[in-house]
């Protein structure tokens, strides 16, 4: 086996997925790296930015921004946490909502990609190899 390949191909993959993504997150106004923020706020509403932080493995000043761009745009709301009234719980607006739900149908789109272009073997394989490559990469 040679090692090298692996990362070129993944490297390739990843290459094509974006000129994928390109257009469609021009469309939406959401940067493709930001994608799993709606995803985690519309799956956990009146999180805080401290929650998304921990989730994405990124500094919290980071996020505050990634957040700060997004209310702009008027997809994302800020409320003050019931909880804890320096927090702000995070909640998708109805267009935050919408692109949500966009983002949703082009993951499912790439994954039917994906399955089309490989046996059913090969794609529960594939999803087997990259589960564990994700579970064992911060051992």
């Amino acid at each position: 086996m040679r090692l090298q390949e692996t990362g070129r191909k993944i490297s390739h993959l990843y290459q094509l997925f974006m000129q994928d993504y390109a257009g469609f997150a021009e469309n939406i106004s959401v940067n493709v790296s930001d994608y799993n923020i709606f995803l985690s706020i519309q799956e956990n509403p009146g999180c805080t930015q401290q929650f998304l932080a921990d989730k994405r493995r990124v500094q919290r000043s980071l996020l505050t921004r990634i957040i700060k761009k997004y209310v702009k745009l008027g997809l994302i709301e800020r409320r003050s946490s019931e909880r804890n009234k320096s927090a702000y719980a995070l909640y998708l607006t109805k267009s935050g909502e919408e692109t949500t739900q966009q983002i949703r149908n082009k993951i499912l789109y790439l994954n039917q990609k994906i399955a089309s272009n490989c046996s059913i073997e090969q794609y529960n394989q594939l999803n087997e190899a990259l589960d564990t490559l994700i579970s064992n990469w911060d051992r």
